[in-house]
């Protein structure tokens, strides 16, 4: 997969994402995540940021980078599908009792 592949897919898993999760992956890009910041704010800021490594670094630093980046973001995904699949079934659970 090349670079630009890379960089679509992970711009279609950071609006997948909540809020909580995007600052995750600000985290890890090292991007200053202001309170009152919106999703939208924080997509285009990691969206600016990605742009600029991947022009500014060796190719393979930057795929190195686009995989564990694109590595996270499905991670945060799964993570909460598992979550949301465990309360589903709490609350399944619960109304048979």
């Amino acid at each position: 997969m090349d670079l630009e592949e890379m960089q679509d897919k992970i711009a279609e898993s950071l609006v997948r994402l909540d809020l909580d999760q995007l600052k995750e992956v600000c985290f890890f890009m090292k991007i200053p995540v202001d309170e009152g910041r919106k999703r939208h704010a924080l997509i285009r800021l990691m969206s600016e940021a990605l742009e600029k490594s991947v022009e500014e670094e060796e190719k393979d630093v930057a795929q190195q980078y686009l995989t564990e980046l694109l590595a996270l973001c499905s991670h945060l995904k799964n993570k909460d599908r598992d979550t949301q699949t465990v309360e589903e079934s709490v609350e399944g659970g619960m109304t048979e009792l």
